[in-house]
């Protein structure tokens, strides 16, 4: 019969891609070389299941649970002394100080791991971490406060934890966290998703990246900046808050007082702050912003839908002033005095989202104008268009772009060519400038007359010589159906529209080319 030894790694390394992580677990107890190999190929990727490991304490020939391994091991081996020479110990106490990634679902039997505690610090000083490679832990299910897991599972080679639970008392949830912190203080990446839960992390005082999802409030971002200085990256996906933005602020002057902290908050070192998928109205977000100073952050992104108009300019006059810096910014919100966006003059990237009604074409021209970096521009709309409710963005906007940002590489915006009078008759329509480096080009919508097209197309060619990339939405101005909207999703008639109009584009921009190569 042949030996394991004997297998050729090249078969082995075969037939453990096929497995899934618990008969991948098996195999690494079975010897060192398949430890080695079960490692490399999956353990890296893939986090292993405290359960799974501690099956190796009882039979590996047995489907057992992590209980009834426990209760194997001490029942067969009749105490610490013979556990520590039996073959499961040796093999798992070989294994956990190889393991980068841990995943622990809860809830745990606190008898048991106070057991596996005592294994490991009869091999180990008192205080040694039992994955002492542990880069990440997942924990899932809800939190014990009190288990001996938080005390002796990791140790400072914890980079990353993710936090998966159930609803549970917020003061549970903090006592667990605080014990895992004292063991494993140099966490920088915390993903938390836990609903319906407001829990405080300024006690990850190493902390550069947080996804937070729970019930955001004054008090949780005042924690925040207080705890985490080194804080980078910010992701905030959260519920409803209850109380009142009156509330909100009162509550934040009580806790500037009590904390001592300066007004305002300060994230000195924050990069990156995505408010987006924040499901409450514009008002928490709005003190988040007001509040605090970000002199260092450069990506912005915040849904402010249904701010008043006097109330945004304020927010985004003010946050010209605290954030310079800012060179990326996805904005939702309904109506904006677009121009005062041009006060961040170092902007490469701008999303804006708003109602269509405000997109003057006039404020949008004076934008670009102030915005020569720019290498990104997307112009979206929060409602449908209607044949009535036409863009007003014209031509000439696609004109300005072009002469005062010549970097730019990317463009949506919507776009009204019924007011062009050269694409409806027989005169040439040329362009006054053209884009030297634009490579994606998005109309949408597109507001177009059928007898129009082909002439748009010759100009759109030549406006845009170097476009690798169009995708336009079109909708005709035929006066069928002055009340018609358009849908989120293409008509059969539409597709077939788009489709004629991007063959148009190309064999213009081809013929255009055609002609310079033969004008050389």
């Amino acid at each position: 019969m042949m030996q394991v030894q004997n297998i050729p790694i090249e078969i082995s390394l075969l037939v453990f891609k096929l497995l899934d992580s618990q008969n991948l677990l098996y195999c690494a107890l079975v010897c060192k070389d398949w430890t080695d190999l079960a490692l490399d190929i999956k353990w890296k990727e893939n986090a292993v299941e405290l359960t799974d490991l501690l099956r190796g304490l009882g039979s590996l020939e047995e489907p057992l649970n992590a209980t009834d391994a426990h209760s194997c091991a001490m029942r067969e081996t009749g105490g610490i002394e013979r556990t520590l020479s039996s073959p499961g110990w040796l093999r798992v106490n070989d294994l956990r100080k190889k393991i980068t990634r841990l995943k622990i679902v809860t809830p745990l039997d606190p008898d048991r791991l106070t057991y596996l505690a005592e294994l490991l610090y009869s091999v180990e000083s008192l205080g040694s971490p039992f994955c002492p490679s542990l880069r990440s832990l997942e924990l899932t299910g809800k939190l014990q406060p009190s288990h001996p897991i938080y005390e002796f599972i990791a140790g400072n080679s914890l980079r990353q934890l993710v936090l998966s639970l159930k609803p549970q008392p917020e003061a549970e949830i903090e006592t667990a966290l605080k014990t895992l912190t004292s063991n494993a203080p140099r966490i920088k990446d915390l993903a938390a998703m836990i609903p319906y839960t407001e829990v405080g992390y300024g006690m990850f005082s190493e902390l550069r990246s947080l996804r937070y999802g729970g019930i955001p409030s004054m008090l949780w971002w005042s924690q925040l900046c207080a705890g985490c200085p080194k804080l980078e990256d910010l992701w905030v996906c959260t519920e409803r808050v209850f109380q009142t933005a009156l509330e909100q602020l009162e509550l934040a002057q009580k806790v500037r007082s009590q904390m001592g902290l300066p007004a305002p908050y300060a994230f000195p070192s924050l990069r990156t702050l995505d408010l987006v998928r924040h499901q409450n109205g514009s008002y928490v977000k709005t003190l988040f912003l007001q509040s605090t100073e970000m002199p260092q952050l450069e990506d912005l992104a915040v849904n402010l839908s249904r701010m008043p108009l006097e109330d945004g300019n304020a927010l985004i006059a003010l946050l010209s002033t605290r954030s310079p810096r800012l060179s990326k910014i996805l904005l939702e919100i309904d109506t904006l005095d677009w121009k005062i966006l041009g006060a961040f003059r170092h902007l490469h990237d701008l999303t804006i989202t708003g109602n269509p009604r405000t997109f003057d074409e006039e404020d949008l021209i004076s934008l670009v104008k102030n915005l020569p970096e720019i290498t990104r521009l997307l112009i979206k709309s929060t409602q449908l268009y209607s044949i009535r409710s036409k863009p007003r963005p014209t031509t000439n906007l696609l004109e300005n772009i072009a002469a005062n940002c010549s970097s730019i590489r990317e463009i949506q915006i919507p776009l009204n060519t019924t007011s062009a009078p050269c694409l409806g008759g027989n005169q040439e329509c040329t362009p006054l400038a053209g884009f030297t480096r634009l490579k994606t080009l998005s109309l949408n919508p597109l507001f177009i007359e059928p007898r129009s097209m082909g002439p748009f197309a010759t100009y759109l060619a030549q406006l845009c010589p170097t476009a690798e990339s169009f995708e336009p939405r079109l909708m005709h101005s035929d006066g069928a159906d002055e009340g018609r909207y358009m849908t989120w999703a293409l008509t059969p008639e539409e597709t077939s529209n788009v489709i004629e109009m991007q063959s148009l584009f190309w064999e213009a921009q081809q013929g255009g080319i055609e002609l310079q190569g033969a004008s050389r």
